[in-house]
């Protein structure tokens, strides 16, 4: 009697070739477009505190204003990584992008605190 040694894909159904057909929110490279959002968002800050604009409060709300298209670039860049439901993820990328604006300007503005006390 011949004993046939079985491979570990013999199990798995024949779904090779076939894509999975992921929810609405799954987006494949999540990390990466948080990733973007942070580095647009840090670019701007960063550009806006060099060029000497940015000496308000620590949450300065025009920060939140003339920052509109860096926001705008980073909800583009999430529409492009979503595969369905574009304008919404056009939406959240850009109220992410304010959040992640906003945290870094608490980061920013408590820093400067530290550093002229």
């Amino acid at each position: 009697m011949a004993h046939s040694v079985s491979s570990p894909d013999a199990s798995r159904p024949a779904t090779r070739g076939r894509t999975h057909d992921s929810a609405w929110w799954e987006i494949p490279n999540f990390g990466s477009l948080v990733i973007w959002w942070v580095v647009v968002m840090g670019y701007y800050l960063v550009f806006t505190s060099i060029s000497g604009r940015y000496h308000g409060r620590v949450i300065d709300p025009e920060m939140l204003t003339q920052g509109w298209y860096a926001i705008l670039i980073s909800g583009v860049i999430g529409a492009f990584y979503a595969k369905r439901f574009r304008p919404l993820w056009f939406l959240i990328s850009v109220v992410l992008a304010a959040l992640i604006l906003l945290v870094m300007l608490l980061g920013l503005g408590s820093l400067k605190d530290l550093m002229n006390s």
